[in-house]
């Protein structure tokens, strides 16, 4: 089984797993996918990231620009 890491997956066996998280510190639109339709307003906080692709963070059911949040991996 592989773990998607944000940057990349892992297998399961190879340890223990670090997450990658972004953090908003104001608010910021989603989108639907990279460069698609706007989704919605996200307020600030903590947000676990799933994949990255072209510039853009997945947040699980939506998109946001990598530009807008900092990401780190904990």
């Amino acid at each position: 089984m592989f773990k998607n890491v944000g940057s990349g997956y892992i297998h399961n066996a190879y340890g223990t797993i670090a997450y990658h998280h972004a953090t908003v510190t104001t608010t910021i639109h989603t989108y639907s996918s990279p460069n698609g339709a706007f989704k919605r307003q996200l307020a600030p906080g903590t947000y676990k990231v799933h994949a990255a692709k072209d510039g853009w963070y997945n947040l699980g059911a939506e998109w946001v620009k990598a530009d807008q949040v900092l990401v780190t991996k904990n």
